[in-house]
């Protein structure tokens, strides 16, 4: 694997994610969560994987090294594909849930186009050339109108490798709730000195530019930075949205896996990094995912974006992985 770097200010980010295998290979020996606060408990969310009420207990992952936490500046540019100076509307981002779907949520399409323009110029990109940035947030709460984000993680993914990573704590300018704290380990001494989002949004979303935004449950982590860009009064990036919730219920059927939780699917695909509610772990997994599905699409002949939009639930073969 070759190197990974990290943006400026965004320091120690940890290990690269390993490409993820066969169902049952194995997986890093289990640590402790990464910034966790002493004796929080293990509390589960629901099956979005997000901040909420108690569901799944969260699996333990490899340890890895923290970002820094305290004051300074944000992340800053160093060593992305551009930056995401596109203008216009931003995709139209139902709302979804990470496991068995609401009403209507099923027949959600993976990959989502901004505008017909975009869509026209990057169908045919083959899968193997497209830069994907996989991005996962921790926040307050769950509603963007009331809750705001405390930490931002996200990968650059292209080739079948992660060749960079963004990661830092924010300051949310209010108290974290007790059950958040627990559920996620960061607390407010954690993020009292960390940058606020006008200093990190601009910088992430330059580290996200050109490429094709990817998230695990997709209208949870972009409502909120859709939310953030209005706040800040930036534009949002004309940039293709991909859900690997949708793409998973597209490649894999219910006789393979129960649910399409994250943390049921990085156990299934073998992924080195499990979920663990922080968000460069998170997206680190969510990568690993991303990786397994792609190669069951290829399996079958989809090769290329447009592929995913053509690709009919139920079309990849059951055991190949």
């Amino acid at each position: 694997m070759g190197q990974v770097s990290t943006w400026p200010g965004v320091t120690d980010c940890g290990p690269p994610v390993t490409p993820a295998g066969e169902p049952g290979s194995p997986h890093a020996a289990p640590g402790p969560p990464a910034h966790a606060a002493p004796g929080s408990a293990g509390l589960g969310p629901t099956e979005h994987g997000k901040p909420g009420t108690p569901g799944r207990q969260d699996e333990a992952g490899p340890p890895h090294r923290r970002v820094a936490e305290h004051g300074g500046p944000g992340p800053t540019e160093h060593g992305g594909s551009g930056s995401a100076e596109h203008t216009g509307p931003g995709p139209a981002i139902p709302q979804g849930e990470d496991g068995p779907p609401r009403h209507g949520d099923e027949d959600l399409p993976a990959l989502r186009w901004p505008s017909y323009a975009v869509a026209l110029a990057c169908a045919a990109r083959s899968l193997a050339d497209t830069d994907f940035v996989i991005v996962d947030l921790e926040t307050t709460g769950w509603s963007p109108a009331e809750a705001r984000i405390t930490e931002i993680g996200a990968v650059r993914f292209a080739g079948g490798r992660v060749t960079q990573e963004f990661c830092t704590l924010i300051n949310p300018g209010h108290a974290i709730p007790a059950d958040i704290s627990a559920l996620t380990g960061i607390s407010d001494a954690m993020v009292r000195r960390a940058p606020a989002i006008e200093a990190v949004l601009p910088r992430f979303l330059a580290f996200a530019g050109n490429c094709v935004l990817t998230a695990h449950n997709a209208p949870f982590d972009l409502g909120f930075l859709m939310a953030a860009c209005g706040d800040c009064g930036l534009p949002w990036p004309e940039l293709p949205v991909l859900d690997t919730v949708a793409l998973a219920r597209q490649v894999l059927d219910e006789t393979e896996v129960s649910d399409r939780k994250l943390s049921t699917l990085a156990t299934y695909f073998g992924a080195a990094t499990l979920p663990r509610h922080r968000a460069l772990a998170d997206a680190r997994a969510t990568a690993a995912v991303l990786q397994a599905l792609i190669g069951r699409l290829a399996r079958t002949g989809v090769r290329t974006l447009a592929g995913i939009c053509d690709a009919a639930p139920g079309a990849v073969p059951q055991g190949q992985h």
